[in-house]
Parts: structure tokens; sequence; C-alpha cells
């Protein structure tokens, strides 16, 4: 026989021998079919909390191999030979009763206690053969646990009940209890003697009424088939704890605690409707209270909002005054401040405080020439990419776009790499793709620019292909179409000089003369522009990339005939 099935014969004997309890005569020897009156509960579908007996109740012997030292098949083999001695030596019903009541002191563990030990006293003096080869200690623990967790559990005593009186009686085992009359209520009880009912009217302060009313939904909503004493002491423990609760001392309103009075008083003389529309209006007073303080937790909340957006309003301009004073890190230290303030308040201010956040540290990096500071701007300008594009800002998204572009280009200065060049012309490509030359021309070229600058160093970190060559030259030549000798002479110039250091190096790859001839004729008029403008650096590089031309002219091929 399994642990379980031991378990079974066992608790199934504990819960038959409680039955008496309950108003269920026990004739010897039925504490014995345990095992089937378990089976015949889980066939009724009410096997579940008998089931969770036997769950806990393993634990613990699981448990006690280490705290114990009892081994677990020890414990089974005394489970399986406790039945009968429970059945000879019927746990003292007046103490389950106390116990199911709460009138124990100790509670249940001392109930479940007291019950082993004196059922143990009585198979002693009884002599009983089936002790003989069990030990003591075993059978009192297993007792002891066997019956707090019965009496733990009030639905399973109580849910049995009707249906160990079925079970009794298809086993020809039962006989039915006799109901004795409760005085005043009219109804029958089938162990509540009158001095119980009478007890229970004193010790709860039960008006005759409220008596009454309890019997009533004892009736309605019973599980066995006549009300019992301990069903009303619940209902009356009910009673009182809410009267107790209504009728506490606190802060609230007068006509508030007035209201609660009442209704304690209404429960006590048993008119229950009186004391529902007592407690439903004392409900609608909260109910009002909570929301006239909604309303001005809301008023207060929204003028703390206006609060917040207009002290990230003047953090901002300090920021921008930090900006003129060339204090780029305060600057974006208050950026961020005011960024924080509007939050989900102000989705355009917060994207434009963010945007700033990162120019400032980009202009810190570069003024400094540090990395660290030129990657953290790398980050922020990521920050405001996404908000961008979750608001829909078109052109957050392309200013956010282009000084990620920027930032990645002033790292590559200091740490180049092919991928830093790809991450730059993928967030350059991105801004030209929500830009328009028409509606932006401006940073359209910018964006223009900076992409054929990725392109062209990214060429210089690993061997040149002439495709990444003339897309830098196709992005330099659409820029040119923005900026203007005459509007921008500088940007123009060193566009040219750019574009023309591209187009000498896509000649040594393929077809020289043209591209070469084509950067002399960017070079020329770029010099013009450098030296009218006293830019000696510029014009310097431009003589080196003519004096270079002139001097590898004999390489060019001769013009074609056409030519």
């Amino acid at each position: 026989m399994s642990l379980y099935e031991s378990l079974e014969v066992f608790v199934g004997a504990g819960v038959l021998a409680l039955m008496p309890a309950f108003g269920r005569d026990l004739p010897p020897g039925a504490a014995m079919s345990g095992s089937e009156f378990s089976a015949f509960l889980r066939s009724r579908g009410e096997g579940g909390p008998i089931g969770d007996v036997l769950d806990r109740l393993a634990h613990q012997i699981w448990l006690s191999q280490d705290t114990r030292g009892i081994p677990m098949h020890v414990a089974e083999e005394h489970a399986r030979r406790l039945a009968p001695v429970i059945d000879a030596c019927r746990p003292d019903t007046g103490l389950v009763k106390a116990a199911l009541r709460g009138q124990v002191q100790g509670g249940l563990s001392a109930a479940a206690g007291q019950l082993a030990a004196g059922l143990m006293a009585r198979a002693r003096d009884l002599g009983l053969q089936e002790l003989t080869p069990l030990s003591e200690d075993v059978c009192v623990f297993l007792l002891e646990q066997a019956f707090l967790q019965i009496l733990a559990d009030p639905r399973l005593l109580r849910g049995a009940a009707p249906a160990a009186g079925e079970f009794l009686t298809q086993h020809g085992k039962a006989t039915e209890p006799v109901p004795a009359a409760v005085p005043g209520t009219g109804l029958a009880v089938a162990t509540s003697t009158d001095s119980e009912m009478v007890a229970l009217k004193e010790r709860y302060g039960l008006s005759d009424k409220a008596l009454a009313r309890f019997s009533a939904i004892a009736e309605k909503q019973r599980t066995l088939p006549a009300r019992e004493a301990w069903q009303i002491a619940e209902l009356a423990q009910w009673l009182q704890d809410t009267r107790q609760q209504l009728l506490r001392p606190t802060n609230e309103p007068p006509e508030v605690r007035q209201m609660k009075a009442k209704a304690a008083e209404e429960l006590l003389n048993g008119d229950f409707e009186a004391a529902m529309e007592l407690l439903k209006e004392v409900r609608r007073s909260f109910r009002s209270a909570r929301r006239r303080t909604e309303q001005r937790l809301e008023e207060e909340l929204e003028q703390l909002r206006a609060e917040l957006h207009q002290e990230a309003l003047a953090t901002a301009d300090v920021a921008e005054l930090a900006m003129a004073r060339l204090d780029f890190q305060a600057a974006a230290e208050l950026f961020e401040e005011a960024a924080e303030g509007t939050g989900r308040t102000d989705p355009a201010a917060c994207l434009r405080f963010t945007l700033r956040r990162a120019d400032a540290l980009y202009y810190a990096g570069e003024e400094r020439s540090d990395a660290a500071l030129l990657r953290q701007s790398v980050g922020v300008y990521a920050r405001a990419a996404e908000l961008a594009g979750s608001n829909g800002e078109v052109k957050g998204l392309a200013a956010a776009s282009q000084g990620l572009g920027n930032a990645l280009l002033a790292i590559a200065e200091h740490e180049p790499s092919k991928a830093l060049y790809e991450q730059a012309c993928v967030a350059f490509r991105t801004a030209l793709e929500v830009l328009s030359r028409e509606t932006d021309p401006r940073v359209w070229g910018l964006a223009r620019i900076g992409l054929g600058n990725a392109l062209a160093s990214m060429s210089e970190v690993e061997t040149a292909s002439a495709l990444t060559l003339e897309q830098a030259a196709v992005a330099y030549k659409g820029a040119l179409e923005v900026f203007t000798r005459e509007a921008e002479p500088m940007r123009w110039a060193v566009t040219r000089l750019n574009m023309s250091t591209v187009l000498i190096r896509l000649g040594e790859i393929e077809d020289r003369r043209k591209n070469w001839l084509a950067a002399a004729a960017a070079i020329v008029p770029a010099l013009e522009v450098f030296e009218a403008h006293g830019a000696a650096a510029q014009a310097g590089a431009a003589r080196r990339s003519l004096k270079m031309l002139h001097s590898r002219w004999d390489m060019l091929e001769p013009p074609a005939a056409a030519e």
C-alpha cells in the first residue's frame, strides 16, 4: 500500500470519526470505511477538500523525515494501522464542537493536540492490541497533524456531513439524528440544545428577530440536512464584527457616523433591509466626497503641470544664454532638465530641448576634441530621432539625423573606422529621405555635403571603390546646386575642393582623363575664392592638388579623335 493509500484510509477514518459533532451517529466499525468514504466523496465531485488534506498531511510526513527522523515507510504503516484505533476510540465530540466555534484556548493546534492525546489515552485504557507494534510518538504526531488539517478547513466537515449521512445509510450503518426545536425560531436543529442557543443569544447579544433571520439564512444556505448552532454562531460573529467596525471611532463627518450607528442598531434588531439602505447612503456620501477630492486633485495636478512647463521654458532660456556664452556643458545640463520638465505634456518642446542638448554636447566635444562628449551627443541625437519619429516630426527627425551624422564624423576624426562612416552615411541618408530641396534647400544641401564627406572618408580607411567615390561626387554636386559662389562663396569653394579630391581618386580607378580634367575645373575657381578671402590653408591645399595634377599630366590618355 502506498503512502497516499494509507493516508486515505487514515484521513477518511478521521473525518468519519468527527461526524458525531454534526449529529451523525457513527456505529462501531463505520470509521474503518475511510477509503470507501473518500472515494464516495470523489464520485460526488466533493473530494477536493479531503484531497487537500491528504496533500498537506503527506507534505508534513516528508518534512518529518528531516525534522523528527520519522521515515516515510514508518509513517505509512502507522497511518494504515491507526484507522481501527480511531474507530474504537472516538474523538471527544464536545471538544470538536468547541474547536469549530473557536472556543479552545490555544486555537486549532491546541485542540488537535488534545484530541490526539485523549484518543491515545482511551486506546491505552482499553489495551488495544493494534497499539502494540506502533510508536506512540509517531501515532501522536500523525493524529495531531490529521486533526489539525481536517479542522483547519471548515468546508471539509460541513460539506462532508450530508455526504456522510448518505454514505452511512447506503452501507447500512446510519441512524437518523433526532431534531430539537430552538426556542423563539420555530426551526429544527439536529444537535443544538436549548442551552446552546440561549448561550449564543447571550454571547452575541442577539435579539429574537436577529436569531430568526440567521436561522432563515442558514436554512437557505445550509450544507446539512438541518441547521446547527455553529452555523448561527458564524453569522452572529459576522454581525458582531460588522457592528464593531461600524461603531469604531473615526474622523468621519458627524452625519456619516450617525448613519453607521443607526445601521449597527438595525443590524442588532435583525432589520437587515434598513441597515442596507443606511449603508448605501454611507457609500453615496463617501463616493461624493471621493469625487470632490478627485476633482480637486486633478485641478491641482493640472496647475502643477503648468508650473513645471513654465519652469522648463525658463530653464531652456537659461540654457540658450549658456550656449551664447559658449558654456556648452552647462547648456547641455540645463537643456536636459528642460526636456525632463516638459516630458509628455509638450512633446514638441521636449524634442526641441533634446536636440539642443545634443547640439551643446557636440559643440563641447568639438571644442575640446573630447571623444567621450561626442559619444554622449550621439546617444542624445539618437534619442531625439526616436522622439521625432514617434511624434511624426519630420523636421525634427531630419535635424536629429543630420546632427547624428556630424557627431559620428567628428568621432571618426579621432578614431577612423569603416563602421563609424557607414553609420554616418545611414544618418545623412535618413535626413535626405525626409528633407526636400524645394522646402528646406539649405538643410538639404548640408546633408548632401555630410553624406559626401562620409563616403569620401570611408574610401580612405578601406580600398576605395569606384561606386563609393561616384556616390560621394554625386552628393557634392547636389550640394553645389544649393550653395552658390555668390551666396556662400567659402562653403561653395570648400565643397568644390572636396569634390575635386574625390574625382582625382576616382580617376586613378577609371577614366583618368575625364575625372582629372573635371577635378582641375573644380579646383581653379575654388582657389580664386580662397585667395580672395584670405583662406591660406584651403588655398594651399588647392594649389597642392593642382600641382599634383600638372606633374602627372603626361599620364592622361590623348583625347579621342572626336575631341
